[in-house]
Parts: structure tokens; sequence; C-alpha cells
């Protein structure tokens, strides 16, 4: 779904023939100047284009596979994919319900793909959307030296004009050569809970045994439920966020959800906390306990059971930050 068009190129670098037939107007035309064009003619091996301008108009990467007879150069085959499209499939469904972003860069500080499509074809080094960040324009030109790393930057928060810090991650990806800096990043962690704030602990017990929020937890109303957790949250100064795990182990919602899992099951997922969130879950009792965020950081957790009659409806949790 993220190919453009395949072609087939002779030994000097025309392409013959192209496809689907709304390309086929581009057959004839000459791509031997093309950076990996001169590459696979010279090792005679696979390549992987960065993002280029194509003859038929659009930004997209080239994959090249050479065709060798009797050994020598024939030509190559050839499939065009927009990179935006191929992250979107792969990464969304891979973040889904877990409170980061990625992006996948060039190493010259061009962005192929972005959450927020506005940012798609930007030069991080150049361009004056991100000079009033020079924090970031540093952490990103290590990211394009080293193939893995870390580092934090303030920025914009997704959809607003808030500045927040973001702690990113960067790791390597690629094919035949060509390397793309995949990076992650998530919204630091907010101030340590003032002296005197764990008064919410008494309020999150109140909350676990109103009648709405029973109400919301045993008919499965993932909505309400997040409407009421974000009236507890903006009501109680130093929380992280506010959660609830059902009785089957599945973490519905939460707020702020860039805090939060949606819709995770922690039966498998990976990480520090799902052990002790589950034995909290199994025990059916209050559990406060310190563990790892994904994101990073320390955070206190404090469950509380939610009941409504007989049903044992899981329990709502917060996590505040530990320093």
């Amino acid at each position: 779904s993220y190919a453009v068009d395949c072609a087939i190129v002779d030994r000097s670098g025309k392409m013959i023939v192209v496809e689907p037939a709304e390309y086929a107007k581009f057959e004839g035309s000459d791509i031997s100047s093309q950076e990996q064009m001169v590459r696979l003619r010279k090792t005679k091996k696979p390549v992987l284009s960065n993002v280029i301008r194509t003859v038929e108009g659009f930004d997209a990467v080239d994959l090249e596979h050479p065709v060798l007879s009797q050994g020598r150069f024939a030509g190559s085959v050839s499939v065009l994919f927009r990179p935006e499209k191929l992250f979107s499939h792969v990464l969304v469904s891979a973040m889904e319900g877990v409170p980061v972003e990625a992006f996948v860069m060039q190493k010259d500080g061009r962005v192929i793909y972005e959450q927020d499509r506005e940012e798609i074809g930007r030069m991080i080094f150049e361009d004056p959307m991100y000079k009033p960040f020079p924090q970031l324009i540093a952490v990103m030109t290590i990211a394009s030296k080293q193939p893995q790393g870390a580092g934090s930057y303030d920025f914009k928060q997704t959809g607003t004009e808030k500045m927040v810090k973001k702690d990113a991650h960067w790791t390597t990806v690629g094919l035949h050569g060509t390397e793309w800096r995949l990076v992650v990043m998530h919204v630091r962690a907010g101030h340590a809970v003032p002296a005197g704030a764990s008064v919410h602990a008494d309020a999150l017990r109140i909350l676990a045994e109103s009648s709405e929020m029973k109400k919301a937890c045993s008919r499965q109303e993932d909505t309400k439920v997040r409407e009421i957790l974000k009236k507890f949250y903006s009501e109680h100064y130093g929380l992280y966020s506010i959660q609830w795990l059902d009785s089957r182990g599945v973490n519905r919602c939460g707020y702020p959800e860039e805090n939060s899992l949606i819709n995770i099951d922690m039966k498998i997922f990976k990480s520090d906390s799902a052990k002790p969130m589950l034995d909290a879950l199994e025990g059916r009792n209050e559990r406060s306990f310190d563990c790892p965020l994904v994101e990073g950081k320390t955070g206190t957790f404090l469950m509380v059971p939610v009941h409504e009659g007989g049903e044992y409806l899981g329990m709502i949790y917060t996590i505040t930050i530990k320093e």
C-alpha cells in the first residue's frame, strides 16, 4: 500500500517499463544520474536511496535491485515508495496505547516521517520552524552522527503551543547501507509531588467507592471513566496520571493520555510495572509500590480496587513521580 510505482530500468539507466499504467508516460526517462543508480552500477548490489525528487514529480524513496545476465549487469528493477506511508503503517499500530511519539530522520536532518504531517519533509538543521529550539537541533546533530543515543530538549507539546521537556531515544534503521534514525520521544514527567499532596490517596479511595465510577466501570464506558479521571486529575496537584486497570488485566484508559496506557493488556505488555500491577489486581486489595516507568523516571503507584456489588471491576490507580 505504500508503493507508488515499479519500473524496469535498462543498463543505461532508462526506465523502459513503468507500472501502474498512470505512470507509463514516464517510460524512457533517464535516471542514470541519481545517486542510488550510480551506486547500483558501481557495486552491482541492491541499493536504497534517501528521499529524492523523482522524475514522476514527487518525493519518494527508490529501492533498486540489479538484474544480472551471466554475471553481467543488464539493468535493474525498481520500486518507489513513500516512507511516511511505510512508517505510518508500521509505527502507528506499534505505539497504539503507549505514551510515546516517534519520527524518522535522514542523517542530513530531513524529517521523513512524523505524526504531525506538517513536519514531513522539513530540514531540522535549516528550517526556520526549528530555529527557536537550539536544544532540539543540538540533540539531532548528535543523532545524525551516532547510530544510537539519547538526549533531551524543549519543544511544543503535540497539538498545543505549550512548551514541554521531551526525552528522546534513537536507534538506526535502514537497508543496503542507507541509514535513517528512528527517534522515540516522551514528554518528561512533571514536578515532584509537594509535601502534603498525598491527601489525594484518601480522595482516590472515595472515588473508588463512588456510584458514578462504579457505574461507568461496570458498563465499560471508557469515555465516561476518562471524564471522571480527568476531573480527579485537575483537582489534585502533582499527579503524573490516574488510570483504570480492568479486572481482566487490560489498562483501559487514563488521564492525561500522553502519560497513560490505552487498551494495553498488561499480561503481555513487557514493562517493569506489569508484574506488580497484576499482583495487586489479583490480590484485590489496595497496594502501593515504586517502579520504573516505560518512559523513564520512577513512579509511585497507588492502586485501589473498585467493586460494584459482588462484581470486581479492577483497579483505579495514580502515579506520582519519585525524585
